[in-house]
């Protein structure tokens, strides 16, 4: 009986004094005219992500129908705080969520240990504080699920890591500072870069001239729009943008010199819908509507915002991960698969990818152009595999040592 008066004198305290914050003492985060820009005044507070658990300034955002928005009292680490919040059922970054429209918290992510090649000496200034190595590879756990959301199209998936961030511009620079002697040491060879459980996905010596034949000539070929273009032949200020302008082919020996190789549609597809939660966009089913702090997309060509969407980092926007934790799933830029793009079959899919040639290569998941419903982790698309174009990038699946 004791305990249960002392966790509600506390509640009734804590109450009074977030009260008391609104009108008197305690600094708010005050002229938010919705959630998008709420949240981002609090990221600005803490100097980083409005989504992430727990917080270092002991406080966060709540909204009242009719006052504007309240900063709670320092409590974190007085007993008061932990009887009154555990008493409520909620945590801190429980109510952020809720109030502040951060979606479904990414579950507690394992992150697969590698050593990329594109990451040796690379500084780590990737993720919303730029302190986070941009190769982060995160485990993606198996599981069954319907292909494009499509109970007509079920699909078995095995373990796999997929990495965190699309490939940027710093790390494919180490590809084409290495390019030349990787390719005099006989790279890529016969089968390099396949998928462990699916024959005939390995590299093919018969495509030997479809890659550029130096390093020099991959530079001409990814400076393919003088306005989008990500790359740079020096190093400048946009290391942490998404790298775009590859096609296929160099997407695909991009991720085996990295040790890694592209992901087949289904995987893909897998990570991005949540397995088994068959999420319509990777954060959850809210559609992206007009709210700037799910996705990078939806500029218009026709005025100025497309050149600053084009310029996003990599994992600027947490609230669009995904359940397994991985950034920009949905928007940025597109990102090449394995497959070549065909009708789905009726065939079972088990671990499966469609190797047969064809005119087209499957990519997903939007771009900075992109509107709405192409951000839906349902769509698919195909896209004609020798091109270079600004709104087609790279991100690389890793296979899980045993």
């Amino acid at each position: 009986m004791l305990v249960g008066l002392a966790i509600l004198c506390s509640r009734v305290v804590a109450t009074i004094l977030a009260v008391f914050n609104v009108f008197w003492r305690f600094p708010r985060l005050s002229g938010a005219t919705d959630q998008g820009e709420t949240a981002e005044r609090l990221r600005e507070a803490r100097g980083g992500n409005a989504c992430e658990s727990p917080l270092p300034l002991a406080s966060v955002v709540v909204e009242s129908y009719s006052l504007p928005a309240v900063t709670l009292p320092r409590l974190r680490s007085s007993w008061l705080e932990r009887a009154w919040l555990g008493s409520a059922g909620v945590g801190f970054s429980g109510l952020l969520m809720a109030v502040v429209g951060c979606g479904t918290s990414p579950e507690a992510n394992t992150e697969a240990k590698f050593e990329p090649l594109s990451c040796r000496a690379l500084p780590s200034t990737c993720g919303v504080n730029q302190d986070e190595s941009c190769c982060v590879s995160f485990k993606v756990p198996g599981g069954a699920f319907n292909r494009s959301n499509d109970p007509m199209f079920p699909a078995e998936i095995a373990d796999f890591s997929l990495d965190k961030y699309e490939v940027t511009v710093g790390r494919f620079r180490k590809f084409v500072d290495s390019y030349d002697a990787w390719r005099a040491a006989g790279h890529p060879g016969l089968g390099e870069g396949s998928h462990p459980l699916i024959n005939g996905t390995g590299w093919d010596p018969g495509l030997e001239n479809e890659l550029p034949a130096t390093a020099e000539s991959l530079r001409g070929v990814v400076k393919c729009d003088a306005i989008f273009q990500a790359w740079s032949d020096a190093p400048a200020e946009h290391e942490q943008r998404a790298m775009n302008c590859i096609d296929s082919l160099e997407a695909f020996a991009f991720c085996l010199w990295d040790g890694a190789r592209l992901p087949t549609e289904a995987e893909w597809n897998y990570a991005a819908a949540g397995g088994d939660e068959q999420r319509s966009y990777p954060w959850g089913e809210a559609a992206p509507n007009s709210d700037a702090m799910l996705a990078v997309y939806g500029c218009s060509f026709l005025d100025s915002s497309c050149k600053t969407l084009a310029n996003s980092e990599v994992g600027s926007l947490p609230r669009g991960f995904g359940r397994y934790g991985h950034a920009d799933l949905a928007g940025g830029v597109f990102e090449w698969n394995l497959d070549y793009y065909a009708a789905y079959g009726s065939e079972p899919c088990v671990n499966c990818a469609n190797t047969t040639p064809s005119a087209y290569r499957s990519i997903r998941g939007g771009y900075f152009g992109t509107q709405g419903p192409r951000l839906a982790t349902s769509y698919r698309s195909p896209h004609v595999p020798d091109n270079h174009i600004d709104y087609i990038g790279i991100r690389c699946a890793r296979d899980l040592k045993p």
